[in-house]
């Protein structure tokens, strides 16, 4: 990763790309988690919305937070896939009880958490509840 941050620190953002996409592909849920959002937010081409969920689930699968948070994102505004607002409530559960998130990070995820809820039924949050209690992050490789 120091090659990446390297790069894009210099504004490199094809190099740091090729860099993210190698490191994803073998597993790294960081690089995962940059790759992600470079297709995201169309840093080197068009956005492209599905392969942008894919890597952030992926890191997600892992453990990584921020991918978690991109990754309810994309799921309850239905970018890259159709919405599914219980999932992104899942991500989100997973994400606001995380250890790592600083206390405004925290306040963050448990608004956005409260507007989503708005949209879902208490069946779909308590199923979303479970979801994220039952979460064990697991390691590609």
């Amino acid at each position: 990763m120091a090659e990446v941050h390297k790069a894009l620190a210099e504004d490199r953002l094809f190099d740091a790309f090729r860099e993210l996409l190698d490191l994803a592909k073998e597993g790294n849920p960081e690089a995962q988690y940059e790759l992600a959002g470079f297709y995201h937010y169309g840093r080197v081409g068009a956005a492209n919305f599905p392969k942008a969920r894919d890597w952030y689930q992926r890191a997600a699968n892992q453990g990584n937070i921020d991918a978690m948070i991109g990754l309810a994102v994309m799921n309850g505004k239905g970018l890259g896939a159709p919405a599914d607002k219980k999932t992104a409530d899942k991500w989100l559960i997973i994400a606001g009880n995380s250890q790592k998130l600083s206390p405004d990070a925290a306040a963050k995820v448990a608004s956005a958490r409260a507007d989503l809820e708005q949209d879902l039924t208490p069946a779909e949050i308590t199923a979303a509840t479970a979801e994220a209690q039952s979460f064990v992050p697991k390691p590609e490789h």
